[in-house]
């Protein structure tokens, strides 16, 4: 009889601590060793954490590997469900309730199961909470009026990976569920938009022919949020994928957004800025290539559309401040993370690297290494934490099940990482594959 590595994950996102917890398992002989719930899912969780431990199972038990939870809350209520490890081995990606066994007591709660994969292991994620989703979508307003001082480089907000990719398409592209107005609604303020022209107009782009949402749809879902929720603030970063597909960009995000973005004289260091001076603008990031000679922009739009006549007189003139368009500059490499700080500080500075793999326990351990080297607390640049898992081509493309390996245990990560907060800070931005309210909540909390 052979075992399997499994993982599985209780999510408290219940309102309250958990003071104990206690697993049962039917038999024993479903287990392998003494990773199992009843050894290793036990003892406290607070409230907007997370517990994931080491679950070996038999692979010859095809009945399946029957456990119950038994939890117990700050208040003495308690809810009890019975649990199947086997479940690990499916590919449930969207939430399915869970029964409540008759012993519970509490009230306004419930179960919610997924499962995920990566590299070399499955998961098996229980998420005690409410019902209702939480509505995210004025919580700096929130954070403003208890820390009306707080600067950016102090903050921890949300952050979309690839935030356009939410439009059915091939498996690697799609890393969203949730349209950006449903993102920022979530919790999202910080936008990772990748661009490139097409015979429609700027449209999203991920590689090859897998397109996401059009870039007009996306700036008017952010300026219906920054009508209807104006004391927020939203950054969107752009990368352009070819130089034909840079003035149309730059032209859309000034005609559909022009009355929210942040427009000053000269460009400041955004990590050291107040977030209340930001209040109710949109941040428009450029990577470097937008600052290209514009002749040389003119010459590729020409080359792109040869039957559009331009007025070679009059190239296009470099993104300024004063229209609310802003230099983005990474200080590290992303696919390396040495540092790689700019000439100047005048900008939009991230460290952002990612771990460029598809097995969790490599990603963490690449992101805490990065986060102890180069943090973000008091720095002239935000620190990014990658929380994210990259599909691989020989093993698991599927980013709906890469996520749902990840996602659950970003909490308890959060919580590690507060422990150091008084001392280092902590991330500022956090990015996320299939952006969703309970996970980004836990992020707006360590605020």
């Amino acid at each position: 009889m052979g075992s399997q590595h499994t993982t599985l994950c209780l999510v408290n996102f219940s309102g309250q601590d958990i003071t104990h917890i206690d697993a049962k398992v039917d038999n024993g002989d479903d287990w392998d060793g003494h990773s199992r719930p009843n050894e290793n899912l036990r003892g406290a969780l607070p409230n907007g954490s997370s517990l994931c431990v080491r679950a070996e199972i038999n692979t010859g038990t095809w009945n399946g590997c029957w456990f119950t939870v038994q939890v117990t809350f700050q208040n003495g209520d308690s809810l009890v469900f019975r649990a199947n490890q086997w479940d690990a081995r499916t590919k449930q990606k969207n939430d399915r309730v869970v029964p409540l066994e008759s012993n519970s007591t509490t009230a306004g709660l419930g179960v919610f199961q997924k499962t995920g994969e990566d590299r070399t292991t499955v998961t098996n994620t229980y998420t005690i909470r409410p019902p209702t989703l939480p509505d995210n979508s004025r919580w700096m307003t929130d954070l403003l009026a208890k820390k009306p001082d707080i600067r950016l480089n102090a903050l921890m907000m949300p952050g979309s990976h690839d935030a356009g990719m939410y439009v059915e398409g091939s498996e690697k592209a799609i890393t969203q569920s949730l349209d950006i107005h449903g993102q920022l609604q979530a919790g999202s303020r910080y936008f990772d938009l990748r661009v490139c022209q097409t015979l429609h107009g700027p449209w999203t782009y991920h590689g090859a022919v897998d397109y996401g949402g059009s870039l007009e749809a996306i700036l008017k879902d952010v300026a219906r949020f920054m009508t209807a929720n104006p004391e927020e603030t939203v950054f969107l970063k752009f990368r352009s994928y070819a130089l034909n597909d840079l003035v149309p960009t730059i032209d859309m995000v000034k005609r559909l957004l022009d009355p929210y973005l942040y427009k000053t004289q000269t460009v400041p260091n955004f990590a050291t800025l107040q977030l209340s001076l930001l209040k109710g603008r949109v941040i428009v990031a450029l990577t470097p290539v937008y600052y290209t000679d514009p002749n040389i922009v003119l010459m590729a739009m020409m080359m792109a559309n040869p039957v559009v006549p331009f007025n070679v007189g009059t190239p296009p003139t470099l993104p300024s401040a004063t229209e609310g368009l802003f230099p983005y500059q990474d200080y590290g490499n992303e696919d390396t993370g040495a540092d790689t700080p700019p000439v100047s500080d005048a900008c939009l500075g991230v460290y952002d690297a990612y771990a460029h793999n598809s097995e969790f326990a490599v990603m963490r351990t690449d992101q805490r290494k990065k986060w102890s080297h180069h943090k973000g607390h008091n720095k002239n640049y935000l620190f990014l934490l990658s929380w994210t898992l990259t599909g691989s081509t020989d093993n698991v493309l599927d980013l709906d099940l890469l996520s749902n390996t990840a996602n659950p245990q970003l909490p308890a990560e959060l919580h590690t990482l507060g422990t150091h907060a008084a001392r280092d800070g902590q991330p500022n931005i956090v990015y996320l594959d299939q952006v969703e309210p309970w996970i980004c909540k836990a992020i707006i909390d360590r605020n």
